[in-house]
C-alpha cells in the first residue's frame, strides 16, 4: 500500500549556516538532540526487512497504523517500539506511548494517533514524537524538543 509521510515537527529552522535549508523529513543535523530524534523517526518508518543485510532493523508500526482497531492493536503497537528502540537506540530510553484510535476519541475516524515521549540518553530534556497514520495513506510525524 502507498503511502506518504509528512514531516509537521515544531522544531524545523528555516537555515542554518550558508543557506542550508532543514525543510525536509531526513535533514542534515546540527546538534546530538536531533540527530537522535532523525535516527528515532528512521527507525519507526522503516518497514523490517527494507534495510540490506539488517532484516531485523525497523519496525512494522506502518502496517499497525492502517490497521482497524481491535482489542490488541495498542500492545501491538506498543511493542513494535518498545522492542525496536531496546535493540537498536539504546541511549533512547522510552518514557510514555499513548495510542489514541477511533474507539477513544471519533473524532479521530478511522486515523491512529502514537504519541511517544522519550527521553536522550546525553539530555535531561523529552522528547515528543507524533505519528498519525490516516485513512487517505498519509503518515504524519510531529516532533516537539522539551516544550519548544
Amino acid at each position: 500500500m502507498p503511502y506518504q509521510i509528512i514531516d509537521a515537527s515544531a522544531n524545523n529552522f528555516s537555515s542554518l549556516g550558508l543557506g542550508i535549508s532543514t525543510q525536509t523529513l531526513f535533514s542534515s543535523n546540527y546538534n546530538s538532540i536531533e540527530q537522535a530524534i532523525q535516527n528515532l523517526k528512521f527507525l519507526l518508518l522503516t518497514k523490517k526487512g527494507e534495510i540490506i543485510q539488517q532484516p531485523n532493523f525497523g519496525t512494522d508500526l506502518i502496517y499497525a497504523l492502517f490497521q482497524p482497531s481491535n482489542d490488541f492493536l495498542k500492545s501491538e503497537i506498543q511493542d513494535y517500539i518498545n522492542e525496536a528502540v531496546s535493540t537498536w537506540l539504546p541511549s533512547i530510553t522510552v518514557e510514555q506511548i499513548e495510542i489514541n484510535t477511533p474507539l477513544e476519541n471519533p473524532n479521530l475516524q478511522n486515523d491512529i494517533e502514537v504519541k511517544i515521549s522519550v527521553t536522550i540518553g546525553f539530555s535531561t530534556q523529552e522528547v515528543q514524537l507524533t505519528i498519525i497514520g490516516n485513512q487517505n495513506g498519509t503518515i504524519t510525524v510531529e516532533s516537539l524538543i522539551g516544550g519548544q
